[in-house]
C-alpha cells in the first residue's frame, strides 16, 4: 500500500460515520459537532497533499499531517483547566521526546521491528495516552501535539543527510490516523467490557438475592 493511502481511507471512513450520526455520543463527550468534525476531516483531505516550506530551515511542513493536528490540539489545550494545562503539555513535550528517541532505536536496530513501524508506534503511543490520563479529550490532545512533534524531532535527526524532508508526510499521516483508528477500537472495546462488566453484577446481585 503506498504512504497516505491508509490515512485517506480512515478519514473517509470517519467522515462516513459522522455524516450518519454514529458518533454523536463520543463527539458531545469531547465537545465537538457534527458540522465542526466534518468541516475539519474535509480540510485535512483537501490539505493531504499540501505543505509549506521553511525559509530558516530546508523542510517543508505539511498541511495535513502537521499544522492541523497541532491547531486541533491548541483548540482542545485552551478548553482545559488552567491548572492542567502545564502538566498536560509538560507530558506532550516528554511523550514526544520519548518516541522520537525509541524510533531512532527502531531505525538503528530494525531486528526490533517485531511488527510493521507504523502498528507498533501507534500501540506504544496508545499505551502512553492511557497510562497519562483517562480523560478522552486528554487523550486525543496528546495524540494530535505528540504525533507530529515527534515526526518533527525524528526527521531533524536526518536534516544534515537529507536534501529535502517534510514534517507530516504521507507516512506521517498514515502513522497518526492508524493511531487514532485503534484509539477509538480501544475505547469502543473498553466501553463494551464496562458495559459487560455491569450487566455481570446485576445478574450476580439478582440471583444472590433470591438465594
Amino acid at each position: 500500500m503506498n504512504e497516505g493511502t491508509l490515512s485517506l481511507i480512515i478519514q473517509w471512513c470517519l467522515l462516513c460515520l459522522i455524516w450518519m450520526g454514529s458518533l454523536d455520543r463520543p463527539l458531545t463527550k469531547v465537545g465537538l459537532t457534527r458540522a465542526s468534525l466534518l468541516a475539519a476531516l474535509t480540510l485535512s483531505l483537501v490539505s493531504s497533499f499540501v505543505s509549506w516550506k521553511l525559509y530558516f530551515l530546508p523542510v517543508q511542513v505539511s498541511m495535513s499531517g502537521a499544522i492541523l493536528p497541532i491547531l486541533s490540539a491548541g483548540w482542545l489545550y485552551v478548553r482545559f483547566p488552567r491548572e492542567r494545562r502545564r502538566l498536560l503539555l509538560l507530558a506532550a513535550l516528554l511523550t514526544a521526546v520519548l518516541l522520537t528517541l525509541f524510533r531512532m532505536v527502531l531505525f538503528k536496530d530494525p531486528v526490533l521491528l517485531v511488527l510493521d513501524e507504523t502498528t507498533l508506534i501507534a500501540i506504544v503511543t496508545l499505551v502512553a495516552l492511557f497510562a497519562l490520563t483517562r480523560d478522552m479529550r486528554q487523550q486525543l490532545f496528546l495524540l494530535f501535539l505528540v504525533l507530529p512533534l515527534t515526526d518533527g524531532l525524528y526527521m531533524l535527526q536526518f536534516l544534515p543527510q537529507m536534501e529535502r524532508s517534510e514534517i507530516g508526510s504521507e507516512y506521517a499521516q498514515d502513522m497518526l490516523w492508524s493511531t487514532f483508528f485503534l484509539w477509538g477500537l480501544a475505547l469502543v472495546a473498553w466501553s463494551v467490557v464496562k458495559k459487560g462488566w455491569g450487566v455481570y453484577r446485576a445478574v450476580r446481585s439478582k440471583s444472590d438475592s433470591h438465594r
